[in-house]
């Protein structure tokens, strides 16, 4: 509803349609401006589109019958005129730019070598009068060139892909703004491109630039009012006798019968004071006239009250013997203060009905100055809102001859047809006069929901509509990259320099290992400064405007959004900055719209067995990324020479090339590799059953696959190689790291000898990589990540240099046979540290796959102390609690271990990343996704546009008697501090207690959880809670069970909260299984926060009679606000009898409940926290806000 307003103080025209029957969301609005079609007047064309939701049978002339609003914007008076012209001002208080984003394709000149392209660019800018004050360029991935060019109205960038004859253009001022099409045009020229599309971003601007003065009329869009007044400047009123104006006003009356006339209802003129011309009385002869009470010329309040009383005693007797008004005319002789008599009568809704026919009209014809006008049309708008409900429309005429102005003002109510009666009634005066009729604002009312039985969409499918170009578009489409434009603010009461801005800059791109090839400031170009900065990967101009803005152009190869993401979050940590706006679009040919992910193809689920997974696919963007540059040195497990082993390899390998050019094609088979005993080709037999099968599993053509520690990649080889001849997969595309940096550079020469000789053996990237940190990587990239996890012998560092690997392993061994306190606590210690030092190499595979991707562990041993160890590793039932002690973003129940895979004592884990729901891709209104048998299952819901969630309602009876219970139980003591017989109080920043982290005491919310602590209470509010049928809601469909457990109830105060704290109740993998369900017990004024499958922040607004359910991942908080009382939510936490579930459920219910009702062990204390202080007692929390109030 606010588009109207915003959108009519730019455009001459506006108007707001209503259209029903809108299939799933029943009514939609639609805000449309123009600065040439006038919405009212205009007959549209009939393109003969086939039509879907309007449908065929409207005809082109029906158009009215979906309009709700309509503005011409451009009929301003002297006043407004005045005003505007005082607020302009001639000091520079911003600074603007335009961003044009030019993708130049099928280019015939070369693009290689860049020089002559640059040559020809300067050229073309001279030719335009701009002066190239710097320029730089630099080699870029792909055989291309990225070049920046600034001057002082801005600069331009041009990225060349010469193999795909493409150009990427970007087009940046801050000043003579009207030159950016003939620039696109220049550099089209340049490139020799007739296929050349671009669009506008709004960036940031250049304060002090010498063009300011010539560009600020440009800047932003020029309001329509602005622009109707240099129409009109030269236009001045006209003076018009009182002759004229009565004969005006009788043909507009006359003229606008149709409109005034109705079926039923007395006719009722207002008249000025008695004795004076009253056209609007000749004109409908058959009405009754309202003469102005005498003495009404001022407000005086006595005068007032007395000319109500008697035009309320009037209006009765009229109403008495010739039956309610049904249509109101007001003479232009008619005083404001009439009007106000009149308003203060019909101001109420019990007079209205009394005096007032339906339907109604109401029209006031108007002479007056610019001020009484307006009074007049804001008189009828109070009649509009008091009526309310659609259809009710207010319109505004302006009349104007040679001779001079008038305005009316009409009110209709219960008139669908008031659009076209409009239209035909301009058309009348207009054919009949020598005035010139327009409309300058129709208004309707409050939009009445259509009713369930009126409700009839037209639904259509995918099929009906003719998609071919939209698929040829989509298929024809190629990313090469993706561009972030930032737009920043610096914090307030911060200053920040050119300085500043570079170091964080260069500090930035060094974190992310991005090596810089060339940085170059220009300076003379205002106030600011503009900076490029390219490597073969990424690139920057970053725009400072002297002040407080700095507007970021950063490109990158990899289109992945975490780059992007990496940088502003790096960047903005190192300086006092907000952003405001951030603006993300790929680029390449096709005219492309979408980024490598958005059009990677849907993969299908893997699952055990072995299976057909052949099929694939080769249009997968690839991935860029910069490998880290490490410091020389040992890596932390790089104790007593344990690689050494490497090394020797690593030397044969060497010694075995220069023997024989085909050594990493053929030969290698003989050797052995990463330290092992056995040869290659031995190896492969023994691990050939596993990989066939767990590898095999999780892949299909077309995959990639990344080897973290992958020495020389020979077990990498070898894993494509089996997985080739035994499951046919091929087409994978391999990429790996290592910590020696001459390991990583025999796996790249070995698998660019391989994919030279091998057409199905697809090459990606190899880099010398620290296993612990790779963050390097993108996200969420690769299909199966595995390992090796090298030992960490003497985690501790216990021995010296002088003591080998050999040595401290059977220390280590003979400290497990201790009876001494000291060397056992060592052990412990060490197996500790172990355990961290796997995690962490864990973790960074878990993060770079994909969800529902799998990770692979090779070659784990087993701990120090086992007898079979041979160097320490971790114990088999450790991986599934690491799951939880770390936070690896798996499935527990994934994780398959298999001994002796080819060491007999040592093991293989397999697991599987959690995988995230595709909902955008589910049309469903809260329906499962998976049938009942396959609990825990998933819910959708369209309308929040998130997972596990719903609104349901709530017998406000009930309700009642629960807040009378809540009075009595809880409330009286809120602001004690102290749980009670009946009530456990749990604060979260209570030092007192020991369930929570209480930050210090720094308070953020007085919400207060009060659960109940005995079984008698919990059964009184158990009856509430199965009066309010929540229970029934969820059984048999949410909760697979018929008969769901309520496992704790509690109320939950607060009225106030400061910060937003994101948080799921319950873990995805408990899915609908266990729930939150939430009922306002009284009016709120702090909602709810959550986050939906766009991963935007979205608002839940409490509301009495309804309440909310949430289960398994639905992320939410208690959203920032104040309230004069508290609000009060009763909470019930409910699920499943499944022990599994059960267990889930008391990881939240623990830190809030001094009581639960187990459904293993029935109503029990916390079992949890048996020893720990959980009620809050004697601690009174303070509150900084109140005490500040």
């Amino acid at each position: 509803w606010v588009y109207l307003d915003k959108m009519s103080s730019i455009f001459q025209y506006t108007a707001r349609l209503n259209m029903q029957d809108v299939p799933l969301i029943c009514e939609q609005a639609l805000t449309m401006g123009s600065q040439t079609v006038d919405f009212f007047n205009h007959r549209p064309n009939d393109h003969n589109i086939t039509r879907r939701l309007l449908g065929p049978q409207v005809d082109i002339d029906e158009r009215y019958n979906i309009f709700h609003d309509y503005q011409k914007n451009n009929l301003e008076t002297s006043k407004t005129c005045d005003a505007l012209e005082e607020s302009s001002s001639d000091q520079e208080d911003g600074a603007a730019g335009v961003l044009l984003v030019v993708n130049a394709e099928n280019t015939h000149v070369p693009l290689a070598p860049f020089g002559d392209i640059e040559m020809s660019l300067v050229a073309a800018f001279e030719s335009l009068a701009l002066k190239v004050l710097s320029s730089s360029s630099s080699t870029s991935e792909g055989g291309g060139t990225f070049g920046t060019f600034v001057f002082e109205e801005g600069y331009v960038s041009a990225r060349t892909w010469p193999e795909q004859n493409y150009c990427a253009f970007d087009i940046h001022l801050w000043g003579g703004f009207s030159m950016h099409e003939s620039i696109k045009d220049a550099l089209l020229k340049v490139v020799g491109s007739d296929e050349g599309s671009s669009y506008r971003v709004v960036g940031g601007g250049m304060l002090g630039a010498s063009s300011w003065h010539r560009d600020k009329d440009m800047i932003g869009p020029r309001s329509a009012h602005a622009e109707s007044c240099s129409a009109a400047s030269a236009s001045a009123a006209v003076s018009t006798s009182n002759s004229q104006h009565l004969a005006t006003a009788g043909t507009v009356l006359k003229e606008s019968l149709e409109i005034i006339k109705t079926n039923t209802g007395t006719a009722l003129v207002v008249c000025g004071p008695e004795g004076k011309p009253c056209p609007a009385k000749d004109v409908l002869s058959t009405s009754t006239a309202l003469w102005t009470c005498d003495n009404l010329g001022s407000a005086d309040s006595y005068n007032m009250i007395e000319c109500e009383n008697q035009v309320l005693n009037y209006l009765s007797e009229v109403v008495s013997t010739s039956g309610r008004i049904g249509a109101i005319v007001v003479d232009e002789s008619v005083p404001v203060t009439m009007l106000g008599v009149v308003n203060s009568i019909l101001g109420s809704n019990f007079r209205m009905d009394e005096l007032l026919a339906d339907p109604l009209r109401f029209v006031v014809l108007m002479a007056d100055d610019d001020d009484v006008m307006r009074r007049k049309h804001n008189f009828l708008d109070k009649i509009r809102k008091n009526i309310a409900n659609d259809p009710v429309f207010k319109a505004e005429l302006v009349l104007a001859s040679a001779k001079g102005r008038m305005e009316m003002g009409i009110v209709s109510a219960d008139d669908e047809d008031f659009f076209p009666r409009l239209y035909n009634v301009t058309s009348d005066i207009e054919a009949h006069s020598d005035l010139d009729v327009q409309v300058r604002k129709v208004l309707g009312g409050r939009w009445k929901e259509q009713s369930e039985a009126e409700y009839n969409p037209r639904e259509y499918r995918l099929e009906d509509y003719d998609i071919s170009p939209g698929v040829e578009q989509f298929l024809g489409q190629k990313p090469m990259g993706r561009q972030s434009i930032f737009q920043l603010e610096v914090a307030k009461d911060k200053t920040i320099s050119r300085t500043d801005i570079e170091e964080a800059l260069l500090s930035t791109f060094s974190k992310m290992h991005i090596s810089i090839s060339e940085l170059k400031t220009e300076t003379e170009i205002g106030d600011g400064f503009a900076t490029s900065i390219l490597s073969p990967t990424t690139t920057a101009v970053v725009l400072w405007d002297g002040n407080s803005s700095i507007h970021i152009n950063l490109f990158s190869h990899n289109d992945s959004a975490e780059l992007s993401n990496t940088f502003i979050r790096e960047l903005m940590g190192k300086i006092p900055v907000n952003m405001i706006q951030r603006d993300e679009q790929p680029r390449g040919t096709g005219r492309v719209v979408n980024f490598g992910s958005d059009i990677a193809p849907v993969e299908k689920e893997s699952g055990k067995g072995m299976q057909d997974n052949t099929s694939g696919t080769l249009d997968r963007p690839m991935i860029s990324y910069e490998c880290p540059i490490l410091e020389p040195g040992s890596g932390e497990n790089d104790i007593a020479g344990y690689f050494d082993y490497y090394d020797n390899d690593r030397e044969r390998h060497a010694n075995n090339v220069k023997k024989s050019v085909d050594y990493y094609t053929k030969g290698f088979r003989s050797s052995s590799f990463g330290g092992r005993a056995w040869t290659y080709s031995e190896m492969k037999q023994y691990s050939t059953e596993y990989k066939a099968k767990y590898y095999g599993d999780a892949l299909k053509n077309g995959d990639w696959i990344y080897e973290g520690a992958s020495g020389e990649a020979f077990n990498l080889l070898m894993t494509l190689e089996i997985l080739k001849e035994e499951r046919g997969i091929e087409n994978l595309r391999a990429f790996g790291s290592d910590y020696l940096a001459e390991s990583a550079k025999v796996a790249d020469e070995l698998f660019t000898a391989q994919a030279e000789a091998n057409s199905w053996i697809l090459k990606g990237k190899f880099c010398r990589a620290d296993s612990t940190d790779l963050s390097f990587v993108p996200a969420n990239t690769f299909d199966l990540a595995f390992t090796y996890v090298d030992p960490m012998v003497d985690a501790l560092h216990l021995f010296g240099d002088d003591v080998s690997f050999d040595e401290r392993v059977a220390e280590m061994k003979e400290y497990c046979e201790s009876d001494d306190e000291e060397e056992q606590e060592i052990v412990d210690e060490d197996q500790e540290a172990q355990e961290e030092w796997h995690s962490k190499w864990v973790k960074e595979l878990i993060r770079i796959t994909k969800p529902g991707g799998a990770i692979i562990i090779e070659d784990v041993d087993t701990p120090i102390c086992n007898e079979s160890s041979e160097w320490g590793g971790v114990a088999t039932d450790w991986w599934k609690d690491a799951v939880e002690e770390y936070g690896w973003d798996v499935d527990p129940s994934s994780i398959d271990i298999v001994f002796g895979a080819w060491y007999g004592h040592r093991y293989n884990v397999f697991m599987r990343k959690n995988e995230k729901p595709k909902w955008k891709n589910v049309m469903k209104n809260l329906t499962r996704d998976k049938p009942i048998d396959t609990c825990p299952a998933s819910y959708w819901n369209e309308e929040m546009n998130v997972h596990n969630a719903f609104e349901f309602d709530v017998d406000l009876d009930t309700i009642k008697l629960i807040w009378n219970e809540y009075e009595k139980d809880v409330r009286p003591h809120l602001n004690t501090g102290n749980s009670t017989d009946d009530f456990c109080l749990v604060t979260p920043y209570n030092p007192e207690t020991t369930t929570w982290e209480h930050d210090d005491g720094v308070i953020r919310s007085d919400i207060k959880w009060y659960s109940t602590r005995n079984e008698k209470t919990f059964r009184k509010y158990e009856k509430f809670v199965d009066m309010l049928g929540i229970k029934d809601l969820v059984k048999g469909t949410w909760i697979d069970s018929e008969d769901p457990t309520i496992y704790s109830i509690f109320f939950i105060p607060r009225s106030h909260s400061e910060v937003l704290q994101i948080h799921e109740d319950w873990r995805y993998t408990a899915m609908t299984q266990v729930m939150t369900l939430l009922v306002p017990l009284n009016n709120f004024d702090i909602h709810l926060k959550y986050i939906d499958v766009d991963e935007e922040e979205r608002d839940y607004e409490y509301k009495l009679g309804k309440g909310i359910g949430f289960a398994g991942g639905f992320m939410h908080g208690t959203g920032i606000g104040d309230g004069e009382e508290e609000d009060v939510l009763l909470c019930v936490y409910l699920g499943s009898q499944d022990r599994d579930i059960w267990e889930i459920a008391l990881d939240n219910i623990g830190d809030e409940s001094e009581y639960y009702n187990s459904p293993i062990t029935g109503y029990v204390r916390n079992e949890n926290f048996p020893d720990k202080r959980i009620c809050q007692y004697g601690a009174q929390t303070k509150y900084p806000w109140k005490e500040k109030k």
